[in-house]
């Protein structure tokens, strides 16, 4: 955890994508995440696209980015 978010990695056996940030504290929000994780995969996302637009940073998240 870190602050008042979650910094994770997320992995599976054919993906890994590193330090992810949320800014919402609570394993259960991790959870949540990687399941979002996991079907914008299945859909054809591209994990550097993912990564690269995953962090928000806490001042930053409620400027209209949805995760």
């Amino acid at each position: 955890s870190e602050g008042l978010g979650m910094r994770f990695d997320y992995v599976s056996e054919s993906t890994r994508i590193s330090d992810l940030f949320i800014p919402f504290p609570g394993t259960y929000n991790v959870e949540n995440s990687v399941a979002a994780v996991t079907v914008a995969l299945q859909l054809g996302c591209n994990p550097d696209d993912i990564r690269q637009r995953w962090n928000i940073s806490p001042d930053s998240y409620s400027c209209g980015i949805m995760v």
